[in-house]
Order: structure tokens, then C-alpha cells, then sequence
């Protein structure tokens, strides 16, 4: 508003409208913007939340999601472990082009 130094970067505005923006690409299918917001709520310890858009954008094929989503049901963090899902989630990471799922799977990965 008038009066401030129009230097300052109102930082919580922009962030509520970076939020925003996410949310509305993400409810129209963007896996990129899925991603972002699970990233978010991960940074901000929502669990759930994280979990709901890393779900989302493993459903729209965005390759590190799968992969962050895989590694969750296979060690079990934040859902039930399933090794099985996992695994199968991080395979097909891998097939999306994620180079940290190909590397896990080198490492890890039962023979």
C-alpha cells in the first residue's frame, strides 16, 4: 500500500499466491504442480496432504512422485508398508525417466 518501501517483498503474499496457482493447475491434472504442492506440504510436516498430491502426480506419470510415492509404500512412511506396491511404483519411475528410482533400483532392488 501507499507509504511502504517498495523495495520490501511482502513474501506471505506471494507465497499464499504461488499456492494458489498450484492449486488450480493441479486440480486440472498438472503432475508438475502436483508434485510442488507435495513438496510444500511436506516442508510444512502435513503428511496427509503430502501423501494426497504425491498420489496425484504419480497418477499423472510425473516420474520423481512415483518414485517419492513408491519409497513411502515400500519403507512405510506416512501409509501401511507394501514392499510389493512400492517396488512396482518405483519400477515404473524408473521407466518414467526418474534417475533416483534407476539408482535405488541398481542398489536395492531384489534380484
Amino acid at each position: 500500500g501507499l507509504g511502504r518501501d517498495p523495495k520490501q517483498v511482502d513474501h506471505e503474499f506471494l507465497s499464499e499466491t504461488a499456492t494458489y496457482f498450484y492449486e488450480l493447475a493441479a486440480t486440472r491434472g498438472s503432475g508438475k504442480a502436483q508434485y510442488a504442492l507435495a513438496r510444500r506440504a511436506t516442508n510444512r510436516n502435513d503428511e496427509d496432504a503430502a501423501l494426497k498430491w504425491l498420489e496425484q502426480a504419480a497418477a499423472n506419470d510425473h516420474p520423481h512422485a512415483t518414485y517419492q510415492l513408491g519409497r513411502s509404500y515400500y519403507e512405510g512412511r506416512s501409509v501401511r508398508a507394501d514392499p510389493d506396491k512400492g517396488l512396482s511404483l518405483i519400477r515404473r519411475a524408473s521407466a518414467l525417466g526418474d534417475e533416483w528410482a534407476t539408482y535405488w533400483l541398481e542398489q536395492n532392488a531384489p534380484r
